[in-house]
């Protein structure tokens, strides 16, 4: 098994970069009402962790949270909050992978050179 926290702690400085121009300093979109319990950086965070190491349902990554990882992510919202962000941030998810996906390239052309 992979270690969810240790991959997540690798990959959110690298999120809170990609998107520092659109997220405020606590890394939350601009969005009327409070500011959310667990960070938009870390939620998108969350979700690109769970697609990388083939966590295919929302039930097994929330399971798996909250049975192993409960001390690693004290802000953790529940399971619906958890969705209900995950699906507010589809679009923010879909920039953050055609970022990505543009940074994967540019170093494949990089590496064929």
């Amino acid at each position: 098994m992979h270690d969810i926290k240790k991959v997540f702690d690798q990959l959110q400085p690298i999120v809170a970069e990609m998107l520092h121009k659109d997220t405020d300093a606590d890394g939350n979109f601009q969005k009327p009402g409070r500011p959310p319990q667990f960070a938009d950086v870390d939620l998108l965070t969350l979700s690109l962790v769970a697609e990388s190491l083939s966590i295919d349902s929302e039930h097994a990554l929330f399971q798996r949270l909250q049975s192993d990882y409960q001390d690693a992510f004290p802000t953790l919202i529940d399971r619906s909050g958890l969705m209900a962000g995950a699906r507010r941030n589809h679009g923010a998810a879909q920039l953050m992978k055609r970022k990505m996906d543009r940074l994967a390239n540019r170093y494949r052309f990089i590496s064929n050179v």
